[in-house]
């Protein structure tokens, strides 16, 4: 066969314990001319060898860490052992070691099964089971946190797509670290008895909830994909951040196992590297964003000073101008499409019109948004979530008496209506409700019955 240098990589397949499944597949790989030489937490790594039969077997050392400089004397000792039976040390990945052997029938490295069993649960405990646990934490956290988010901000949570998309991604995380935590205990339980007369029960990965949380993550990437410009670049760059600190950490373990720090040392430092560089680049995209803000993709036209500010003039289609309403002469205006985003199930529009100078007197600005509900089940729910968001608003410890209350729909052409008071004054805001359409409209000024019957006609048929 013609010599091959390049090597050969797949993406991890099995669950690091799943050891009987590791052994076939990497017997069969064997058999196509490729041989396992190192084990990563994302990746096999194969290099080329005359296609042949070999058994692998796969072993774990409990008391062995990812953080240890090189082999303990116990496990050189189990190492030694091995050679001697004819089994070659391939590779060898925190508590995994993997041995191949060329022989027709070797000796198994392992032979007693209630030592196997005990031996794998032994690492399950040490090294397994705190990473579940901690997700576990942390999902339903992330699950309390988006649920309580979700009925206080109805509308931004069902049109944010990176919101709505992480919640199915975290239950999903949620239900496979439960199914996990309980595989591992039934497993010991039923593999401590059958070892007990003598028949190995190997653990089994579950393929399927896998492939499904994988299949979640991408679709939330995707969501983030389709978020607005500024909010993408923002979610993309973090993105970059997150591998790049996991990168960077992996990079410092490792120059630190070369050189030979202990497991302690390694530990304490790839976690202060970690936490560290964590630390340094919130705050700089803290500093970056105070400083320069987050770019939406939009395009001013000019800019304009008020009370020793300087605010950016924007001309951007409105389904509803102020022009619209009333003659508003030379008068010059930032027209805004400030938020667009949207989801499956609801999409979230905001608009304001700014009087920049000029014109008649009396002329008022105009700000409103335009929630369209897809999903009829949720209209209500919607309804009622913008109803309860004005009911006593907290803004900088001090309580606004807001609410609405319902006023006459007929002139809004709208199934429902709603006025906003404060205290015991009537505000020139209002909630109008058609069909599929909720708008949430404030006028800066008293609108007229002509101006409300035309703000009507423009924004129920956008």
């Amino acid at each position: 066969m013609k010599e091959r240098n390049d090597r050969k990589r797949q993406i991890t397949r099995f669950s690091f314990y799943d050891q009987t499944a590791m052994q076939r597949h990497f017997e069969k790989m064997a058999t196509e001319g490729w041989l396992i030489e190192k084990i990563s937490t994302y990746f096999y790594q194969y290099r080329p060898i005359e296609p042949q039969k070999l058994h692998i077997t796969v072993t774990y050392f409990p008391d062995a860490s990812e953080f240890d400089p090189r082999p303990s004397d116990r496990q050189q000792m189990m190492e030694d052992f091995a050679a001697r039976d004819g089994w070659k040390l391939l590779t060898s990945f925190g508590q995994m070691q993997v041995f191949c052997s060329d022989a027709e029938d070797p000796r198994p490295i392992e032979t007693d099964s209630v030592t196997q069993v005990e031996t794998i649960w032994r690492a399950l405990k040490k090294n397994l089971f705190p990473a579940h646990l901690m997700l576990l934490a942390l999902s339903l956290y992330q699950l309390i946190f988006n649920g309580y988010r979700a009925y206080q901000d109805t509308v931004d949570f069902l049109s944010a797509p990176y919101l709505l998309a992480a919640f199915p991604v975290w239950l999903l995380i949620l239900f496979a670290e439960i199914h996990e935590l309980i595989a591992c205990l039934r497993w010991h339980r039923k593999a401590k008895t059958a070892a007990e007369n003598g028949v190995f029960l190997p653990v089994k990965t579950n393929r399927t909830i896998s492939f499904a949380l994988i299949l979640t993550c991408v679709f939330v990437w995707l969501s983030t994909i389709l978020l607005p410009a500024g909010t993408r670049t923002f979610a993309l760059v973090w993105m970059i951040v997150v591998i790049g600190v996991i990168l960077i950490g992996r990079i410092v373990k490792q120059a630190l196992k070369k050189v030979g720090a202990s497991r302690g040392m390694n530990y304490a430092a790839t976690v202060a590297v970690t936490v560290l560089l964590t630390f340094a680049f919130l705050g700089g995209m803290t500093f970056y964003i105070v400083r320069f803000g987050i770019s939406d993709g939009r395009t001013p036209v000019g800019s304009y000073e008020l009370n020793g500010w300087t605010f950016e003039i924007y001309d951007e289609q409105m389904p509803l101008y102020v022009e619209d309403l009333m003659d508003i002469g030379d008068s010059k205006w930032s027209r805004e499409h400030n938020v667009s985003q949207e989801t499956f199930l609801l999409s979230k529009s905001e608009y304001r019109q700014n009087h920049v100078q000029g014109g008649p007197e009396g002329l008022e600005d105009l700000e409103y948004t335009i929630i369209d509900v897809k999903c009829p089940a949720l209209y209500e729910v919607v309804k009622q979530s913008l109803l309860n968001e004005r009911q006593d608003e907290v803004s900088d410890g001090y309580t606004f008496i807001n609410h609405y209350k319902p006023i006459d729909a007929a002139a809004w052409d709208a199934t429902g209506a709603y006025q906003l008071h404060w205290s015991d004054s009537i505000l020139n805001t209002y909630l109008i409700c058609w069909e599929n359409r909720i708008v949430e409209i404030k006028f800066y000024w008293e609108p007229t019955p002509e101006q409300i019957s035309i703000a009507a006609t423009k924004l129920k048929t956008e």
